[in-house]
């Protein structure tokens, strides 16, 4: 549980990716979408002072019928050098689509490694329209082979537009200590072009 709690400042100033950014209905087969994006986030405590988390592109890509897959390149800057809160990572995730529209639902597994030294599994049901969407999920942090902490979450997003997308984002993520918990909410924007 020690380890828990020294992972859980670190999760929370910035190590993994957060945003969820996807429909439930998955891509045509041979049809990509590509996405670009910002994430800030915010306390749930009493103060919502927010701040940048992350920058973040992806492009997802139908591979076959009801079958896409996603991969994510994201990260924070930092004057200072990845030990003072800058990180990069990657992301990448299978989506299988298990019901017809027009509401759609989906499973997806994502998995991510963030430098220097982060690995967090991302399982995930998302439920909504080809534009609107919910998601339930669990952030499984690995440090080595054990696991530091489980941050499970909700999610809510729209894709505004056709082919051009605005893409709006919210959640809210909770980690869990004993008896505490620690709650922090999260605003993304993006942009989206797809097929």
């Amino acid at each position: 549980m020690k380890k828990f709690l020294f992972i859980l400042p670190l999760f929370l100033s910035g190590c993994t990716t957060i945003t969820f950014f996807q429909s439930p209905k998955t891509l045509d087969k041979g049809k990509v979408e590509i996405s670009v994006g910002m994430t800030e986030i915010g306390g749930c405590g009493g103060t919502f002072n927010f701040g940048l988390y992350e920058i973040f592109g992806q492009m997802r890509i139908g591979i076959k019928e009801k079958s896409d897959i996603g991969f994510r390149v994201f990260g924070k800057p930092s004057n200072i050098g990845f030990e003072e809160g800058g990180f990069v990572g990657i992301y990448g995730d299978y989506k299988k689509q298990l019901t017809d529209g027009p509401f759609y639902i989906s499973r997806v597994l994502g998995l991510s490694y963030t430098y220097p030294f982060l690995f967090s599994v991302h399982p995930t049901i998302v439920m909504g329209t080809e534009n609107f969407y919910s998601a339930a999920r669990v952030i499984i942090l690995f440090v080595g082979p054990q696991v530091a902490g489980l941050v499970p979450g909700l999610t809510f997003g729209a894709f505004i537009g056709k082919k051009f997308l605005i893409v709006p984002e919210v959640g809210v993520l909770a980690a869990m200590e004993e008896s505490r918990v620690f709650l922090n909410s999260y605003f993304s924007i993006g942009i989206s072009i797809r097929p």
